[in-house]
């Protein structure tokens, strides 16, 4: 089961979702270990929700750029794409990134 990553609408329903396997998760999640970035660390629990909010975005794309100019591994590449699009949307919207375990 993936972590979805999404903007919850409203009334706290899901919007778009882009979702994250479990490999991906553990790719993106080591390199944002070893380069110690603290707001992707937030969403290091498979298995936990978590959010970050609108005014974090910034600092999250700061970090999802750290990463991709260090991210060799096919399975990093594939995870910033997916986080990236749905920060993009989120920023657009002016909401939180949520990340929903399933």
């Amino acid at each position: 089961m993936p972590l979805d990553f999404t903007v919850l609408e409203d009334d706290r329903r899901r919007g778009a979702i882009s979702s994250l396997g479990v490999r991906q998760h553990a790719a993106l999640i080591g390199q944002a270990r070893a380069l110690g970035l603290p707001l992707l660390m937030r969403f290091a629990d498979f298995n936990a929700d978590a959010e970050l909010s609108h005014a974090e975005l910034p600092g999250l794309a700061r970090e999802l750029d750290r990463v991709a100019s260090a991210a060799a591994d096919a399975d990093v590449v594939a995870a910033l794409h997916v986080v990236r699009a749905a920060l993009e949307r989120a920023a657009h919207l002016g909401q939180p990134l949520v990340a929903l375990a399933d």
